[in-house]
C-alpha cells in the first residue's frame, strides 16, 4: 500500500506540460491551414530538375511505349509586381517501343533544347525550343501561381487528374473538403497528421507549415477466401527544407502504376521582391543571343 501511494505521488509530480498527447482535428482544418501557409509565399526564385519515366500501353493500336524525359530550368515569380519568368531545357533520354512508326512520330514531335518565357501581365514573351526569335503577344491578365510552368504549390494535395483539369489550389482544396472535410484525424507527438480516408491517405506535417508530405491512393480486391488484397496505385512524397523562414519542398517523388516522376528543387530565395529591371525585352534579346550562339 505504501509503494502504491509513493507511485501516485511520483506520477503527480511529473508536469503534464512535458507530456505530448495526440490532438484530434478535422481534415478540413488541415487543408485550410496548408493553403493558408502556401498563400503567404508571394515571390521566389527556384531551380528545378524534373525526370519523368512513362510507360504507355494502348490495346487499340497495340502501342507499347517507354519514355524517359528530363527537364531542367529555373522559375522567377513575383505575385506582387506581377511577373513570372521561366527557362526550361527538355531532353529525351530514352524512347523505345512499338510500332516503330508511332515511336518515330513521337520522336519527331519532341522538341529538345532551351525555351524561355516572360509574362508581366500586359505582355507574354515566348521563345520556343526550335525558335530563333522571341514572340510577344498581348496578355492582359493578373499574374498568379496558376501561371507557373508546373504547380509547385499543389504538390502533395493535387492528383495528375486535377492538374490536367487545370483546377486552382482553391478548387483542389474545396474538392478535398467536400469529400473528407468532417473526418477526424489525430496529430502525433512529432506533429504529423495521419489521415486514412477511404482509398485516400494523407500525411500533413503541422510543424512545417502544414505541408502534405505524402498522399497515396489505394485499391482493394476481394479474394476467393473473402479476404482483401490492397494495392497502392499512386503515391507522392515530399521532402521539405526551410528557406528564408518558409518550409518548401526540395525533393518530390511521384509514383503510379506505370509512371514515375522525380523533382529536385533548389530554392534561391523566398518572399524577396524581384527587381523588374532584370526582366525586360533587352534582357530577353540578350538571352536569345546566348541561346543561338550556343547552338552554333
Amino acid at each position: 500500500m505504501l509503494l502504491t501511494a509513493r507511485l501516485i505521488v511520483i506520477l503527480l509530480a511529473i508536469p503534464l506540460a512535458g507530456i505530448a498527447f495526440p490532438q484530434d482535428v478535422e481534415f478540413k482544418e488541415l487543408v485550410k491551414k496548408s493553403i493558408e501557409h502556401r498563400s503567404k509565399i508571394s515571390s521566389f526564385v527556384v531551380e528545378f530538375k524534373v525526370r519523368k519515366i512513362r510507360n504507355v500501353t494502348s490495346n487499340g493500336d497495340d502501342l507499347r511505349l517507354k519514355m524517359d524525359v528530363s527537364s531542367n530550368g529555373v522559375i522567377h515569380f513575383d505575385e506582387v509586381i506581377g511577373l513570372v519568368y521561366s527557362e526550361n531545357t527538355d531532353s529525351l533520354n530514352l524512347l523505345e517501343g512499338s510500332p516503330a512508326e508511332s515511336v518515330e512520330q513521337i520522336r519527331k514531335n519532341f522538341k529538345p533544347g532551351l525555351s524561355f518565357r516572360l509574362t508581366d501581365g500586359d505582355t507574354d514573351h515566348i521563345c520556343a525550343p526550335e525558335s530563333d526569335t522571341v514572340v510577344s503577344r498581348q496578355a492582359n491578365k493578373i499574374i498568379s501561381k496558376s501561371d507557373l510552368p508546373f504547380p509547385i504549390f499543389d504538390l502533395g494535395l493535387a492528383l495528375e487528374s486535377d492538374q490536367t483539369r487545370n483546377l486552382s489550389s482553391l478548387e483542389i482544396a474545396e474538392k478535398l473538403i467536400s469529400l473528407y472535410g468532417d473526418k477526424i484525424v489525430s496529430i502525433d507527438d512529432d506533429g504529423l497528421a495521419w489521415c486514412s480516408l477511404s482509398i485516400d491517405q494523407f500525411v500533413f506535417d503541422t510543424e512545417k507549415d502544414y505541408w502534405p508530405i505524402r498522399r497515396s491512393l489505394w485499391t482493394s480486391k476481394k479474394l476467393p477466401d473473402k479476404t482483401f488484397k490492397y494495392r497502392e496505385d499512386y503515391r507522392c512524397d515530399l521532402t521539405l527544407t526551410k528557406v528564408d523562414d518558409f518550409w518548401v519542398p526540395s525533393i518530390v517523388e511521384i509514383r503510379s502504376m506505370a509512371d514515375s516522376t522525380k523533382i529536385d528543387l533548389t530554392w534561391k530565395s523566398v518572399n524577396k521582391t524581384l527587381d523588374p529591371k532584370n526582366y525586360t525585352e533587352d534582357k530577353l534579346a540578350k538571352r536569345l543571343k546566348e541561346k543561338l550562339e550556343k547552338q552554333r
